[in-house]
């Protein structure tokens, strides 16, 4: 019996390929942050050679709203990246990471709704032209999703459904950034119902997606 697992053991062994580490979750956000900057930056240098500048991006409301979006998108990515990593555990900072996204998305919702007034939600809701906003982010998500979605099934993720849920919502913020940029339109009604909420919302899609399409 010991000659016959000495034999399976070295079988196994002349079987072996090496095996390419999976990247340090931080380093991967930091890729990705930078990527998206890059790309930011040049959209808006174009929409701005091309449009008269918003004076709104000099606001002090819409210069704090941006800044939390931008914590709250590197939280979740962060979170979605230490979620592709095969563990039976989820750690202590991972869930510290995606409970704070969660959170400064729902401060940016609550005070939005604090701001605005059951009429003012409903006209929003009236108009025709502002669901552009919400059509525009999911548009801008699309690309960033496919290719998060591609990373994350090469990494071996055992926690499907939140993985799917960090990474929407981690990609869901970098859109939401990116929009905002682009509206013209800033009374907290329209940020809460076609800026806010379709990030919370793409962010619970992710748990259905993450739980399809994450398996491996």
């Amino acid at each position: 019996m010991t000659n016959v697992t000495k034999q399976l053991q070295q079988a196994l062994a002349d079987h072996l390929a090496p095996v390419k580490p999976a990247p340090w979750a931080y380093l991967s956000t930091i890729r990705w942050i930078i990527v998206f900057s890059l790309c930011l930056i040049v959209g808006l240098s174009w929409y701005a050679h091309m449009n008269n500048h918003p004076t709104s991006l000099f606001d002090p409301l819409f210069l704090t709203f941006s800044a939390v979006m931008w914590v709250a998108a590197i939280c979740a990515m962060a979170a979605a990246f230490q979620l592709s990593l095969p563990q039976a555990k989820i750690s202590r900072r991972t869930w510290v990471l995606l409970i704070l996204a969660i959170l400064l998305w729902l401060g940016l919702a609550c005070h939005a709704v604090c701001g605005s007034t059951w009429g003012e939600l409903r006209h929003e809701l009236d108009l025709n032209h502002a669901h552009y906003c919400a059509a525009d982010l999911i548009l801008l998500s699309l690309l960033p999703i496919t290719l998060l979605i591609l990373m994350l099934r090469r990494a071996a993720p055992t926690r499907f459904g939140l993985a799917g849920f960090a990474t929407l919502l981690a990609v869901a913020s970098l859109a939401a950034i990116a929009s905002n940029f682009l509206c013209t339109m800033e009374t907290p009604a329209h940020m809460f119902i076609w800026h806010f909420l379709p990030v919370l919302i793409v962010g619970g899609f992710g748990i259905l997606l993450g739980k399809l399409l994450l398996k491996w």
